[in-house]
């Protein structure tokens, strides 16, 4: 009992904490500009490059790269200081990662306790998730960093009602929101801080002011970003009709997935959406006679049916949940008729719909497994539940924290073993994890992408530290209360201390040991990789590097991945893409073009035979790239199965053994192929009147008549 104590004295916490601080820094540097750039990096690079040249983002393409802006600019500071390389890039995620450390400590300290907030600074140390963040030139390391930080700030202004603290959180937060579009989510916070009882919080009107500030500067950045200064003038007429937002009736068509709704309805969207705020506003109008003092209630009930009827079953659930939350009654709430009534009939319509989809003949499904989770995935509609990338990566931990929640959820509620302090500190965490994560879910309807996630990975480790802390204390309290001997308690102790090391995935030695000794080639976790199509660490610079050694001036160079290929290669003709290009293209007379470098796509395999055949007497270099040759991302089946056929082309293998350089050499005169004929090396093969020798013609002499 003393030696834990001591964990309280200010000192020793004091040194720990630097020990620890120092160590994951050291970690996140160990061989930091080994690997070449990867992933969405070369987009960083190249508005680092356009920084150093003309003072701002500039793409070749023209086009002005305004999303996260600091970071792009704190790069430009690295390079400038220290050299347009891998290191310096990467340099600002890691002194941001290792900040966030020191962030999460102090959020802990001040929430829960100092033991608590220095093992979560220990756990997200040594995360190898954290670091794989901390290596990459993005702005995900300083996005997580900030958003902790804005909790930080917004605990200490809001919840112990600090004038100062609050006013610095709002800077602080709009920061946030430059470094990514998620950070919009931090409105949320003060708006669902005004929903607690007067004295837990300031009053309504600045966190409504801060909230609607927020707003409007994720707005501002929102459109800049994607309407404003993206793209320059020539191209953004070309390409205006490709980034525009969809229209209300296709939204509309997206969001009521198969519902029994009438067309006219489907068509007219201004009109249902109409008669949704006219059924809800008389629904306020009515509640106060039918609950008199609480008019809430019927609301959520009113809301609840209308989103049933439109199909939503998850939204629906959510509108529950979010009732159960911010109405301060928690589980308390499930006893009353009225929201027992809610949850019944949303399971009732979610197993209506699961059955309808499960025995429709029209399913195409072939299996009855593939079926159900078709349809599980259609009622899963809108939001995305992003805590399902948690439970993909960390299995163990992920359910750990879904026990910490459900925790959280019980203590921000009105029960007898909590203290008023206990339960804003409940609702503060629990609020500060969640709402993010169903931020992210409307923003991104499409795919579910582990990396935006990140920013919410320092509150998941420290509920994670919170949960087994919960788990010690209920169990220290079981054993006193059976009057358990010492021996005893040390077992049930170091048994649930095996439990706490044995379900932290983030740490596992192994894990560590893979990322920081990463080479090109090796696997790559994509549940914890910059981007989930990542199977394997990619190789450019080494092919790139044996082109430009060999090519010419008149060369053509077609390559897959132009982003990493325009920052080693310095150029590249063609972009070979055979799908869903069009979103990051513009288009001029039937011709694509990159929006970020204005490379001209190649679309199809077609397109590709076209270039080689009226190649004239230029040269043509293919550079192919991992992950697209495995996992098919941008290139079609067609595709793959044309490039197979020209194996017999590849001059050069990259280190990750799956990036290629394919040399096609310019067919030979009739006049010069009359003379080469007579030539017989001592070593070739003979193919009819050709031969495939080791002569030279600017090095490369492989006449395609012989292939």
């Amino acid at each position: 009992m003393k030696r834990w104590q001591m964990l309280e004295d200010g000192r020793l916490i004091t040194g720990l904490l630097i020990v620890i601080i120092v160590s994951g820094l050291l970690l996140r540097l160990w061989h930091l500009g080994y690997l070449n750039f990867w992933g969405d990096e070369n987009i960083t690079a190249l508005a680092v490059r356009g920084i150093l040249a003309h003072g701002y983002p500039r793409f070749p393409s023209e086009m002005i790269y305004l999303r996260s802006l600091p970071t792009t600019y704190l790069s430009a500071l690295s390079a400038t200081l220290f050299g347009f390389h891998e290191m310096a890039l990467r340099l600002p995620s890691v002194l941001f990662s290792a900040g966030t450390i020191f962030v999460i400590y102090k959020l802990g300290q001040r929430v829960f306790s100092r033991r608590l907030g220095l093992v979560a600074a220990f756990v997200l140390a040594f995360s190898y998730w954290d670091l794989e963040f901390a290596r990459h030139a993005r702005m995900y390391a300083p996005f997580a960093f900030f958003y902790t930080l804005t909790l930080y700030a917004i605990y200490r202004g809001v919840i112990e009602r600090d004038q100062r603290w609050f006013v610095i959180s709002i800077p602080i937060a709009m920061l946030t929101v430059l470094l990514h579009e998620l950070g919009g989510a931090v409105a949320l916070l003060y708006l669902a801080l005004i929903t607690r009882q007067r004295r837990n919080r300031l009053p309504r009107t600045p966190l409504f002011v801060a909230a609607l500030a927020l707003m409007l500067v994720a707005g501002a950045q929102f459109y800049l970003v994607q309407f404003g200064f993206g793209i320059p003038e020539p191209l953004a007429q070309k390409a205006a009709g490709q980034f525009s937002l969809l229209a209300g009736g296709v939204q509309l068509k997206n969001f009521l997935q198969f519902p029994p709704v009438p067309s006219a309805l489907t068509e007219s969207p201004s009109l249902l959406w109409s008669g949704l705020a006219a059924f809800l506003a008389g629904s306020c109008f009515f509640a106060k006679k039918i609950y008199p003092g609480e008019y809430w209630t019927p609301v959520a009930m009113a809301s609840v049916i209308l989103i049933l009827v439109l199909h939503q079953i998850l939204l629906a659930g959510i509108i529950l949940f979010l009732y159960l939350l911010f109405s301060e009654k928690g589980f308390y709430s499930l006893a009353r008729r009225e929201i027992r009534m809610m949850a019944i009939l949303i399971l009732l319509a979610f197993g209506f719909w699961t059955a309808y989809g499960l025995f429709d003949s029209t399913a195409n499904a072939a299996t009855g497994l593939e079926r159900f989770k078709a349809v599980i995935k259609s009622d899963a509609g809108l939001p995305r539940l992003y805590y399902l990338c948690f439970i993909s990566a960390f299995p163990l931990m992920a359910t750990v924290v879904g026990a910490g929640l459900l925790r959280l959820f019980y203590l921000s509620a009105p029960n007898q073993d909590a203290t008023n302090d206990c339960k804003v500190k409940a609702f503060f965490i629990f609020i500060g994890f969640v709402m993010p994560l169903l931020a992210a879910g409307f923003i991104k309807t499409e795919w579910l992408e582990y990396r935006l996630n990140f920013h919410v990975n320092p509150l998941f480790v420290l509920i994670y530290v919170f949960t087994f802390a919960e788990i010690f204390r209920a169990a220290r309290h079981w054993l006193n209360r059976r009057q358990a001997k010492k021996s005893r308690c040390v077992v049930v102790l170091a048994l649930l201390s095996l439990a706490f090391v044995g379900c932290c995935e983030q740490i596992y030695p192994q894990r560590l040991y893979n990322l920081l000794t990463r080479d090109y080639g090796d696997p790559v976790d994509y549940r914890s990789a910059p981007g989930s199509h990542f199977r394997l660490m990619p190789d450019h610079q080494a092919p790139a590097n044996y082109v430009q050694s060999q090519r010419v001036e008149n060369d053509i160079v077609i390559v897959v991945d132009w982003l990493a290929q325009r920052n080693y290669l310095g150029r590249a003709d063609y972009w070979l893409r055979s799908d869903a290009f069009a979103y990051q293209s513009y288009h001029d007379d039937q011709k694509y073009f990159d929006i970020y470098t204005g490379t001209q796509v190649v679309p199809s395999v077609e397109a590709l035979q076209k270039i080689i055949a009226e190649r004239a007497t230029r040269r043509v270099w293919i550079i192919t790239a991992s992950p697209n040759t495995e996992t098919q991302l941008h290139l079609s089946a067609a595709m793959l199965n044309f490039l197979d056929t020209l194996k017999s082309d590849i001059v050069f293998t990259g280190r990750d053994k799956k990036s290629f350089v394919y040399l096609l050499p310019a067919p030979i005169r009739p006049t010069a192929l009359s003379d080469l004929r007579t030539l017989r090396p001592a070593t070739g093969k003979n193919h009819g009147d050709c031969t495939s020798a080791q002569f030279k013609i600017k090095k490369y002499a492989v006449a395609n008549d012989c292939r």
